[in-house]
């Protein structure tokens, strides 16, 4: 019953830090699939290996809680290949790294400066993305006596990624960029809680990115994640999750608070996983739930994923 209520209490000063947060663009498609962040340490000696796929659909248009009719007809499809690697490196230690391959595409209706009618264009951008290092600390360990866990940690996001791409000789925005160009810090804490009997395990998770400046002059906006999730276990080898996950922001800046930048989103994730020996096959798609935008901007509408994991220990 107590950790329950420590659990409980976490999950409120969780939402209770949103309120105080900014909004969170809405204008493309974020985050990619981080696994790595939604679980705690990696145990002393075992190396963790995420190969995944993501596709993100981006189709509805809101100003603020409006869905609205876009005049533009814009759409976007944005497409990650991930790698994430985690060791633990001690008892209570671990490191993850995440790195990432992108395609971004905006498809829009523009008007023919020559005779005025209108013509569908498309805008592309691919490359590898900036990279990310996180460092986890578990603070409270799971035992015989009790299942709870809490865990902190702190990283960073590196600028690896081009953000200078062009598309026929003009320079791309910096939405359909492979990268930043800037350099972020990173917070993150976990905590989590097993009912044995019950087959579940409930989860809690943020993670604050602080953006730094690129030498364009541009910032992209501070973000909060926010994670509430379930596992359940159907059988040793199938388990279901749920995952409301919320997204906050600041407005991008560029010599000033930029417009049509900003919002809140939030989105239930599904996940069904297989699980035999040290492979985990897991497939998840996104049902949104809530839009904030900051003026007019195209949002996140639909998500498919599937990512292979081994895990492996290098004590055997």
């Amino acid at each position: 019953m107590i950790n329950i209520l420590k659990i409980l209490f976490v999950i409120f000063i969780m939402l209770a830090m949103c309120e105080k947060i900014h909004s969170q663009a809405c204008c493309t498609a974020g985050t990619s699939s981080l696994g790595g962040v939604f679980r705690s340490i990696v145990p002393v000696n075992n190396l963790s290996i995420i190969a995944g796929y993501e596709n993100n659909y981006l189709g509805a248009s809101f100003d603020g809680r409006k869905k609205i009719y876009d005049p533009l007809k814009r759409s976007a499809t944005v497409s990650y290949l991930t790698l994430q690697v985690e060791y633990g490196i001690s008892e209570k230690v671990s490191v993850l790294a995440i790195t990432s391959y992108t395609y971004r595409e905006r498809n829009t209706t523009v008007t023919s400066p020559s005779d005025n009618s209108l013509q569908d264009v498309k805008f592309s951008g691919q490359g590898f993305g900036d990279i990310i290092l996180l460092g986890k600390y578990e603070i409270v360990t799971p035992d015989f006596f009790s299942p709870f866990v809490f865990a902190v940690g702190g990283g960073a996001k590196l600028p690896v990624g081009d953000f200078r791409k062009e598309d026929n000789g003009s320079r791309l925005p910096i939405d359909l960029q492979p990268g930043t160009g800037a350099p972020d810090l990173l917070l993150w804490s976990y905590l989590s809680n097993s009912f044995t009997s019950l087959s579940l395990s409930i989860y809690g998770n943020l993670l604050y990115r602080y953006a730094g400046t690129n030498l364009q002059g541009y910032k992209i906006g501070d973000e909060l994640l926010v994670a509430l999730g379930a596992n359940y276990n159907f059988t040793e080898y199938l388990t279901f999750s749920l995952q409301l996950r919320s997204r906050f922001a600041n407005a991008d800046y560029a010599r000033r608070t930029l417009p049509s930048t900003g919002g809140t989103s939030s989105d239930l994730f599904i996940y069904l996983n297989y699980i035999e020996g040290k492979y985990l096959l897991g497939v998840y798609t996104m049902v949104p739930l809530y839009r904030n935008t900051r003026g007019i901007q195209l949002t996140n509408s639909q998500v498919l994923g599937v990512q292979l994991q081994y895990l492996v220990d290098l004590n055997n």
